[in-house]
């Protein structure tokens, strides 16, 4: 099937899966190679949101200039990675539109003025499908399209700062997988930095396009680890924010009533910090962001920033207490080598502070939040008259399917508001008993912040069917508390090892700036070798020798 067609208007690069508005954008492309040739930018797998507003700045490229770089880095290695379902037919003109306001007089330019962003498939973007990755809800797989009316809340104020949407990024299934990034609609993403290996889910496409330099930042979305997952999995950093701070209306549901969090995916702890400071905040369109007033920090998440944050810090370690997945050998050895590096930093570690707490136990057998039926339905009612669908009855009567039936997708609830239903009390009872077991351990200890490897493993083959070992669970998840994932080094099949630094609800800041200073300290990301072609001999050298690029790129950073 033919894929993404990228720059040069006497060729088109067929690609290995279908991807919508590829004919719009081969056309915007050729327009756009009518005029001088753009200067080259390199390096794009290191290219920060940072250092494009001082080449901005300093007048090396437009915003044009950047925009077409990276979509012909998309053309390049999308067949290989398959980071994106679709891209954003007016990308260039959206740059373009950018620059002549730059050179207007007295123009302020946003936080994120003229950053290309990629943002996760569920999440809507005015005018381009949201597939949710399955192929019921994609025509170029035999489906319907759903095509929004108007942008998600988050992605609206991404434009408003300035982001150049890219395209939306490949996700499992109605995003159920937190190990994999296998699409219906586009098939499986693979690990930025050993091919074989999974880049996990359900953000992987995300993770995989921000590691790669196909987009410099990236939105990611999390249930169940599916921000942190694939951070981890890519070597790049990942903020899993606060329960409510960042509205998540015009997404495509998990457990959107308790449990679903959007948090920005980048390179760097400063770029990530500066995302969030975009996104975060209450806003009308979703009212669980009104538990978020007075919770974001008026200085703005940036000023967490502080390269001596773990002077005189107090940091609880992951032990049995808190969850009982035992770490590989490899892992505890990568762990605590890291946490020496807390340590010299003039941090102050406490082990396993959760011992003895009951808090592991508390986090077993908890009962159902299942609310997948209003929250799916509350989804479709908002995309706008011109949309295909507006609830799962009207898919029904559409297609003659009936939506929870699909492949893989969730199985129904009660249609009724969650806060009128009294089978849901048992969970939140659970919930807040957790949450108050964990800021008590927190208090009584005179903790900062909790500090894990995020996977207990390296994450697994692409091709198995093995789970990957997450070490924080659902906890996390279910007390909806903040997490910042930072790279740690790697393993020695070549996958990143990263640092999850975890605290109290609404304490992204002190995360933060804890996660900056290890971030400084370290500097552990390394660009992936990426491999332009599929079955090609690079790739080859991949499976067998992983290790060895690493190193070589190590050597030559």
């Amino acid at each position: 099937m033919a894929g993404i067609i990228m720059s040069g208007c006497n060729r088109a690069r067929v690609v290995r899966r279908a991807v919508t508005c590829a004919a719009v954008v081969a056309a915007t492309a050729c327009a756009w190679a009518a005029r001088a040739a753009p200067p080259a930018i390199p390096d794009l797998e290191t290219l920060t949101a940072e250092q494009i507003e001082a080449d901005y700045t300093a007048g090396k490229y437009t915003a044009a200039d950047l925009t077409q770089a990276y979509l012909n880095q998309i053309s390049t290695y999308s067949s290989v990675y398959n980071a994106f379902i679709s891209l954003n037919p007016t990308a260039l003109q959206d740059a373009a539109a950018l620059d002549a306001k730059r050179s207007q007089p007295g123009f302020v330019p946003g936080p994120l003025f003229g950053v290309p962003i990629a943002i996760k498939d569920s999440m809507d973007v005015k005018g381009i499908p949201t597939t949710g990755g399955s192929s019921a809800l994609s025509s170029k797989t035999g489906g319907i399209d759903i095509i929004p009316d108007k942008d998600a809340p988050l992605v609206a104020r991404l434009r408003d700062a300035g982001a150049i949407i890219l395209g939306k990024t490949n996700i499992p299934d109605w995003s159920i997988d937190g190990n994999r990034s296998n699409s219906s609609v586009l098939g499986k993403t693979h690990n930025a930095y050993n091919y074989s290996r999974t880049p996990g889910g359900s953000s992987g496409g995300s993770a995989v396009a921000t590691a790669t330099g196909m987009s410099a930042l990236a939105m990611g979305e999390e249930t169940g680890s599916s921000i942190t997952n694939p951070s981890s999995a890519n070597s790049i950093v990942g903020i899993r924010p606060t329960f409510g701070l960042v509205p998540s209306t015009g997404i495509m549901p998990g457990q959107g009533t308790f449990r679903d969090v959007m948090g920005p995916l980048a390179k760097t702890v400063k770029d990530a910090a500066h995302m969030l400071d975009v996104i975060a905040g209450p806003t009308p369109a979703d009212p669980k962001t009104a538990a978020a007033q007075g919770h974001v920090p008026a200085a703005g998440y940036a000023a967490a920033l502080n390269p001596h944050a773990l002077q005189g810090a107090r940091i609880g370690v992951y032990g049995a207490g808190y969850n009982n997945v035992t770490l590989s050998a490899e892992t505890q050895q990568l762990f605590t080598q890291e946490l020496s590096v807390l340590t010299a930093r003039g941090a102050t570690l406490v082990a396993d502070p959760f011992a003895n707490s009951g808090f592991f136990q508390l986090t077993q057998g908890v009962p159902s939040s299942n609310t997948y039926t209003y929250d799916v339905n509350q989804y479709f009612g908002r995309m706008g008259p011109g949309a295909t669908v507006h609830s799962t009855e009207e898919f029904k009567t559409l297609t003659g399917k009936d939506f929870y039936s699909l492949p893989l997708n969730r199985a129904p609830s009660s249609p009724d508001d969650p806060a009128t239903r009294s089978d849901l009390d048992a969970y939140r009872t659970r919930r807040d008993q957790m949450l108050a077991l964990f800021q008590k351990v927190l208090d009584d200890n005179n903790l900062d912040a909790l500090v894990m490897p995020q996977l207990a493993a390296p994450v697994p083959l692409l091709e198995s069917t093995d789970a990957i070992q997450r070490t924080p669970g659902s906890a996390v998840n279910i007390m909806g508390v903040p997490g910042v994932v930072v790279p740690g080094g790697y393993y020695s099949d070549a996958t990143p090892f990263a640092m999850y630094f975890i605290g109290r609800q609404w304490d992204e800041s002190t995360l933060i700036g804890l996660g900056y200073d290890y971030e400084q300290a370290t500097l552990h990301r390394v660009e992936p070798t990426l491999v332009p072609e599929p079955g090609s001999a690079a790739i080859s050298l991949v499976f067998a020798a992983p290790a060895l690029l690493l190193r070589r790129r190590r050597r030559a950073a």
